[in-house]
C-alpha cells in the first residue's frame, strides 16, 4: 500500500459493488453510478440495503481525503449509514424506482452532504431531550444522531426528502 493510502478509498472499490469503476468506467449488472471529483462525490444508487457500506465507504473516503480527522470520520460513517438507510426504507416504502441521490462536496472550511430519496417525505420532530425518549422503543434515533453528530443538519421535505449534512474541516490535506 502506497504511503497515505487506507484500504478503504475509492482504488479498493470494485466493479462488482454494483457501480461504475471510479478509473475505467466499467459496470457491473447492478445498477449505480458513481462520480468523483477531488472537490465532489455523485452517487446514483438503487434502494438497497446493500448499497448503505457502498456508499458509506465512497463517502467517508472523501472525506478523508479532504483532511477529516479520524474522530469525525467516525461521526460521519454513523450519519451517512441513517441517512443512507432511512433513504433506502422511504424509497421501499413507496416502491420508489428511482434512485436514490447522494452527494458530498468539499470546500475550504466544510465537507457536506446531501441525500435526496423520492420517498413521501416527512416534517421531522423537534429535536427531543434524551432524558425524555422511551429507550425501550427500536428505531427513531437517526434523526437525534444526525443533529448530534453533525456540525449542521437540516431536513428539507418536498417531492421527497432531502438531508444535508455539514461538518468543519479544521485542516486541508494538500
Amino acid at each position: 500500500m502506497q504511503p497515505g493510502a487506507h484500504p478503504q478509498d475509492l482504488s479498493h472499490h470494485g466493479a462488482d459493488q454494483g457501480l461504475s469503476h471510479p478509473r475505467d468506467g466499467r459496470r457491473s449488472a447492478a445498477r449505480g453510478h458513481v462520480s468523483d471529483r477531488s472537490d465532489r462525490v455523485e452517487l446514483q444508487l438503487p434502494a438497497d440495503d446493500a448499497k448503505v457500506s457502498l456508499a458509506r465507504l465512497l463517502v467517508v473516503t472523501a472525506a478523508r481525503r479532504a483532511g477529516m480527522d479520524a474522530e469525525r470520520l467516525e461521526d460521519l460513517r454513523l450519519v451517512i449509514s441513517e441517512a443512507a438507510t432511512n433513504a433506502v426504507l422511504s424509497h421501499q416504502r413507496v416502491q420508489c424506482v428511482e434512485p436514490i441521490s447522494i452527494v458530498a462536496e468539499v470546500s475550504e472550511e466544510a465537507f457536506v452532504v446531501v441525500v435526496t430519496d423520492c420517498g413521501p417525505g416527512f416534517e421531522p420532530p423537534e429535536p427531543e431531550p434524551v432524558h425524555s425518549r422511551d429507550w425501550s422503543v427500536e428505531g427513531g434515533l437517526g434523526l437525534t444522531l444526525m443533529r448530534a453528530l453533525a456540525d449542521e443538519a437540516e431536513f428539507e421535505r418536498g417531492d421527497g426528502m432531502r438531508v444535508r449534512l455539514r461538518f468543519a474541516l479544521t485542516e486541508r490535506v494538500a
